[in-house]
């Protein structure tokens, strides 16, 4: 039995998580054997004029999709072993991409609705390069793809591409500076800074402790979203104890934070954590 497309796309979308889009350029070719079932012993070649290409990657596996202007699509992936950075050189003995075991190489070439269960082959690299967040700046290599059986007519194929020099991946810093006493509430204000290399709204989820006594502690949180103007903003933070209790004014607080953000760059979360301890003035 061989996989549908509903299946296919699914494996491909999972692969995104985590990358960069990109104006990919380049060309990709495939050769198909009479008798093999992903190409239908078609030659196919395509280039940036000719289909839209792009690339993602997890840093061991490579993946590249191809949308021909006239219609349909393609995929190839090709894996390091796993655990293993993807990098120049020959990989011999590849299985099924997303199911290869310690050790083996991986290769999966599918399209059209057409796709295998197994796999068997081969691949060469001869030029990879990333960037932050494992961008695929730069991916060659030629490939050899053998459906369901190692004796099965091959497919052959060829890919160059490339990205635009990769974007800055988000950078994000979080400092607690001040603790301020609301002696009608019994709050704390805390002040922090928040520092980004462009315009953001992370959220920040913030918990504060304080001992009041020997024996007593106070303890409050907050969580909210706030706004980063490049290179950094100052904002404000209510922390709120339990109701009928307060904060002690002149008191160190124990304050730890995480903050949090999207990178559309990448298609990924950036998470910071800080922690201080402020005297509650």
């Amino acid at each position: 039995m061989r996989l549908s497309k509903s299946v296919l796309t699914l494996g491909a979308s999972l692969l995104l998580v985590g990358t960069a889009g990109a104006q990919t350029t380049g060309t990709i070719t495939l050769n198909s054997e009479a008798g093999d079932y992903i190409g239908m012993g078609e030659f196919h070649s395509y280039d940036d004029t000719t289909a839209s290409l792009s690339t993602s990657s997890d840093g061991s596996l490579v993946t590249i999709n191809v949308y021909p202007t006239s219609g349909g699509w393609w995929t190839v992936n090709l894996a390091a072993p796993p655990g293993q950075p993807m990098a120049a050189g020959a990989y011999d003995n590849a299985v099924r991409a997303f199911v290869r075991p310690a050790g083996t190489p991986g290769i999966d070439v599918y399209g059209m609705g057409r796709g295998c269960n197994q796999t068997a082959g081969r691949f060469d690299v001869t030029e990879v390069t990333f960037g932050p967040n494992n961008y695929v700046t730069s991916f060659s290599a030629s490939f050899e793809q053998h459906c369901e059986w190692s004796g099965a007519p091959a497919l052959r194929g060829e890919l160059h591409v490339q990205n635009p020099p990769p974007p800055p991946a988000l950078e994000l810093s979080f400092s607690v500076t001040e603790a301020l006493f609301n002696k009608v509430t019994g709050a704390a204000l805390l002040r922090a800074a928040v520092s980004c290399n462009r315009a953001v709204d992370p959220y920040v989820n913030l918990s504060a402790i304080q001992r009041i006594s020997r024996t007593q502690t106070v303890s409050g949180g907050a969580y909210l979203q706030v706004h980063c103007t490049a290179p950094g903003t100052s904002v404000e933070i209510p922390v709120n104890p339990p109701s009928g209790s307060s904060f002690a004014k002149g008191r160190p607080m124990e304050v730890s934070g995480n903050l949090n953000a999207y990178d559309p760059a990448y298609n990924t979360w950036v998470n910071k954590t800080a922690t201080a301890v402020v005297k509650l003035k």
